[in-house]
């Protein structure tokens, strides 16, 4: 699900499959443990990306996921703490 997603995003982000969008696969994935998935939907909440608003506190949420996740390597943990560290420290 998570490659099908990342394949639609780069297609066209207007892309829509009976109303399945890719933000809808990231979600999906990220619900099934996904660890890419987490990290993608954190940094589309920090950056405004997959027709999401900007809203770090969702952001932190899903790198929280990762830091906790027993899937993730210690790089994507390490990866998602910086980013929470970087969200928190803005006003």
């Amino acid at each position: 699900m998570f490659e099908l997603a990342v394949m639609l995003t780069k297609i066209r982000s207007e892309c829509r499959l009976d109303g399945v969008t890719p933000r809808i696969l990231y979600e999906r994935a990220a619900d099934a443990g996904n660890v890419s998935a987490l990290l993608a939907l954190g940094d589309a909440y920090k950056e405004g990306r997959l027709d999401l608003p900007t809203n770090a506190a969702e952001a932190i949420q899903y790198y929280r996921r990762v830091t906790e996740s027993s899937e993730a390597t210690d790089d994507q943990k390490e990866q998602a703490r910086k980013k929470i560290e970087e969200l928190e420290k803005q006003p």
